[in-house]
């Protein structure tokens, strides 16, 4: 399994955040083959949002990585959404879940 992690500012309230998330990047991911899950966050410390994205083999990722930045680039620069650096792709060892944990 293998995840890719990015970095972004994305302009407007939490609500608006969710709203764009639910509304674009959500559809859209979950076309993409061996797409298993994802994860979003924000910090309101430092304004940045997070994404962890896992995929079941490295191509998948990396598939993912490439069709990021050529379809979705112009969606991003429209919604005023900014990518800070590159994506990163990581092979993960073990992904440990707490008994009970919600979903």
């Amino acid at each position: 399994m293998y995840a890719v992690m990015g970095t972004w500012k994305v302009p407007g309230s939490r609500e608006e955040m969710i709203d764009g998330l639910e509304s674009s990047v959500i559809p859209f991911i979950k076309t993409l083959p061996g797409f298993l899950s994802a994860s979003f966050s924000y910090d309101e410390e430092r304004g940045t949002n997070h994404s962890l994205l896992m995929f079941s083999n490295r191509e998948s990722a990396q598939r993912f990585v490439d069709v990021s930045y050529e379809q979705r680039r112009e969606v991003q620069q429209e919604a005023g959404v900014e990518r800070m650096g590159e994506f990163v792709v990581v092979d993960v060892l073990k992904m440990v879940e707490a008994a009970g944990a919600p979903a």
